[in-house]
């Protein structure tokens, strides 16, 4: 007990400045991972709402176009007339299609 105590032995002043260096560095990283993960935050948010977006004035059902679509299945052709719903916006493009007389 008496040897520790009498002991003068501590940490260098390398090792206290790698410590430092190892908290600053850590600190960073983090900081850089929380500002990335806020960015992709908003990104993902602007894009739920430009999709929202289309999705209600695609379920709205507004600009619509007679027109047909050609099906095909194991050599069976059937047409079915339609109505065409379409929203085009920011590079997105969101359809839908209903039966004609809906």
């Amino acid at each position: 007990m008496r040897k520790k105590l009498r002991s003068r032995a501590g940490e260098t002043l390398i090792e206290v400045l790698i410590s430092i260096l190892v908290v600053i560095l850590s600190v960073t990283l983090l900081y850089s991972m929380l500002m990335a993960a806020s960015g992709m935050n908003e990104r993902a948010k602007a894009l739920g709402a430009q999709t929202e977006s289309e999705q209600n004035a695609a379920e709205a059902r507004t600009n619509g176009m007679a027109g047909t679509v050609t099906v095909t299945y194991e050599s069976k052709t059937s047409t079915v007339s339609v109505n065409y719903y379409s929203l085009t916006n920011a590079g997105g493009e969101l359809t839908a299609y209903t039966a004609a007389g809906n």
